[in-house]
């Protein structure tokens, strides 16, 4: 992966990093609160829940070990901050 192609994933991120967050607690609340729903369907909504975020946790710690500008915790995390604001319509950006 060059170093476009590490910007472009950055950018993807960002712009799904607030629908997944949304996404994966709208999962969970709504099978909790399921009165029908069965353990073994309780059990692969969390996984499936847990396997979407650890995917999404692997993709920026490789970007963070592989492109400095990109570590989403120093200058990439202002980055990061105003790229998600800017995808989720927050003005200011």
């Amino acid at each position: 992966m060059d170093r476009e192609d590490g910007s472009n994933l950055f950018h993807a991120l960002a712009r799904m990093d607030s629908p997944l967050s949304r996404t994966c607690e709208k999962a969970i609340d709504t099978i909790k609160h399921n009165p029908s729903a069965t353990e073994d369907e309780k059990t692969r909504v969390k996984s499936a829940v847990m396997s979407l975020l650890k995917g999404n946790q692997e993709l920026h710690e490789y970007l963070s070990k592989n492109f400095p500008e990109f570590d989403f915790t120093n200058k990439g995390n202002v980055l990061f901050n105003q790229l998600k604001n800017k995808y989720d319509g927050k003005s200011g950006v």
